[in-house]
């Protein structure tokens, strides 16, 4: 959008940052209640396959937990 090292570009990527520390603040309890239920869930494959291995949790639980914090969310596949 602005040329690379200009005053916009540094201008922009300092108000980005503000913007995402306010989102973040804001919706810190659903970030940690959403790692939260991802960190208690077992590593998957359970045999690791090369050096991939990860966890998720399903799209429904998503959406449900996000609702509890008043954030609508929809889903869009079994997984997110």
């Amino acid at each position: 959008m602005y040329p690379a090292n200009s005053d916009q570009y540094w201008e922009a990527q300092d108000a980005l940052h503000k913007r995402s520390k306010v989102l973040v603040g804001q919706h810190w309890a659903a970030i940690k209640a959403l790692a939260t239920a991802l960190w208690a869930r077992d590593w998957l494959p359970q045999v690791p396959v090369a050096k991939c291995r990860e966890k998720h949790i399903e799209g429904e639980e998503v959406v449900n937990l996000l609702r509890q914090y008043g954030i609508s969310a929809t889903e869009k596949s079994g997984r997110v």
